[in-house]
C-alpha cells in the first residue's frame, strides 16, 4: 500500500543527494548516479531545475564544479561550502 509512496520518497531523497553531491561534496560523478538513480525511480524529476542543472553540472570535472560553487557562494555571500566549515560558531 505503500510501495508509490515509498518510492517518490526514495526519488526524492536520491534527488537531493545528487544536488548535494554537485554543491557541497564536488562529486561529480557520485551525483550523476543520484540524479540518475532519483529520475529511473520518478521520471517528473527530469523536469526540476536541480535536477537539470545537476546532470549538466556532473558532466564537468571536479574542478569546474568547484568553480562553480566558489561563483555561487560568492554570489550569496558564503565565504566557503557550508560542509567543509571549519569553524561554526
Amino acid at each position: 500500500e505503500l510501495i508509490e509512496d515509498l518510492t517518490t520518497f526514495r526519488a526524492n531523497f536520491m534527488g537531493v543527494c545528487g544536488w548535494l553531491g554537485i554543491r557541497m561534496a564536488a562529486d561529480p560523478l557520485w551525483a550523476r548516479t543520484c540524479l540518475i538513480s532519483a529520475i529511473r525511480a520518478r521520471k517528473t524529476l527530469l523536469f526540476q531545475p536541480r535536477t537539470l542543472a545537476g546532470l549538466a553540472l556532473s558532466a564537468l570535472p571536479a574542478r569546474a564544479v568547484r568553480g562553480f560553487n566558489k561563483t555561487l557562494n560568492s554570489m550569496r555571500g558564503h565565504k566557503e561550502t557550508i560542509a567543509f566549515k571549519a569553524d561554526y560558531s
